[in-house]
């Protein structure tokens, strides 16, 4: 996949599998990990891929199940968090990766952070894109778990409820506000 998008010529350029991720392998050197936001693929690493691909980095670019055109999860138990936390640490043990940097944006800022604090010996130094550890605090600093329950249920049923053209042009929309270049929406 890595090849396909701007990563040709890279040594070992691959995609790998572990249950149901997929990882986008290019490179060789210090392991760099990177994994996308919600409603975000691969893809929105590429150029960052691209401008780190030298004779000292490897990137591992992630896509989560459920994202991006994969399909969800089968096998994932309790918690989606705690589930590709735990793949993702399960992944980076299988591939030997000594302390990789972890990059993650919004969503994948708190997977970065959800490996940091289960296994602070596997990681390396994280990059935090975008994403706080509890979200509705940033709105309501007297937030609990219990009072952001209702808003967090409510907008999982909109989104279940959505077809995939609805969904997917909210998701522009919410993105357009977040980018600086527009021609990147259809990326992002």
């Amino acid at each position: 996949r890595l090849a396909a998008v701007g990563l040709a010529g890279t040594s070992a350029a691959a995609t790998e599998h572990c249950q149901d991720l997929s990882v986008d392998v290019a490179g060789k050197g210090r392991p760099v990990m990177m994994i996308p936001g919600l409603n975000s693929g691969a893809d929105t690493w590429r150029d960052t891929g691209a401008a780190l691909q030298t004779d000292h980095v490897q990137c591992y670019i992630v896509n989560l199940p459920g994202f991006a055109g994969l399909p969800p999860s089968a096998t994932a138990q309790g918690a989606f968090l705690d589930s590709m936390r735990d793949r993702l640490l399960a992944y980076t043990k299988a591939r030997h990766l000594k302390r990789p940097v972890v990059v993650g944006h919004s969503l994948g800022g708190a997977l970065a952070l959800e490996m940091a604090i289960a296994a602070p010996d596997a990681v390396g130094p994280l990059v935090i894109v975008d994403s706080l550890p509890f979200f509705p605090a940033a709105v309501n600093p007297a937030a609990t778990v219990e009072t952001a329950r209702p808003m967090a249920d409510g907008m999982r049923t909109q989104m279940r409820a959505s077809d995939d053209a609805t969904y997917l042009k909210g998701a522009e929309a919410a993105v357009a506000t977040m980018a600086h270049d527009p021609a990147r929406v259809a990326t992002l």
